[in-house]
């Protein structure tokens, strides 16, 4: 029996294989950000396939509870808006959610990106990071 290696994209290990009813082809599901591997005739070779994707330590994505909260930017991961360069906000002195944290209640920042458009970050809730890759040799 093959042991299917953690997620590539996020380091969850909760993998599995999953069987299409209709065209009766399996593929490997995360539960834990949703990726999969492409659909294979058997389970042997999606779990093949699957194990034989990189498995680089450096640019695994994380769970947002391990990101740094000092205002370093990194990349985020959100379900609604994808990837987007993100930091920890603090809470600015006098705020009513500064003074909601300091009651007890909530954190004492949030994950803060500016949309292009409009600049707004309300529904911005990253899942996951990792951080920003090195800028190039230009």
């Amino acid at each position: 029996m093959t042991t299917l290696l953690y997620c590539p994209h996020c380091g969850h290990s909760g993998v599995a294989a999953i069987e299409d009813e209709i065209s009766e082809r399996w593929k490997i599901y995360c539960g834990g950000c949703g990726s999969s591997s492409g659909s294979c005739e058997t389970i042997q070779d999606a779990k093949a396939l699957w194990n034989a994707r990189p498995q680089d330590e450096r640019i695994l994505w994380q769970p947002i509870e391990t990101a740094p909260r000092d205002g370093t930017y990194i990349l985020g991961w959100d379900r609604l808006f994808g990837f987007r360069e993100t930091y920890w906000d603090l809470y600015g002195d006098g705020s009513p959610a500064k003074a909601s944290y300091l009651s007890g209640y909530g954190p004492n920042g949030k994950w803060s990106w500016l949309e292009p458009q409009s600049n707004w970050s309300g529904s911005w809730k990253p899942t996951h990071w990792m951080p920003s890759p090195a800028l190039p040799d230009v």
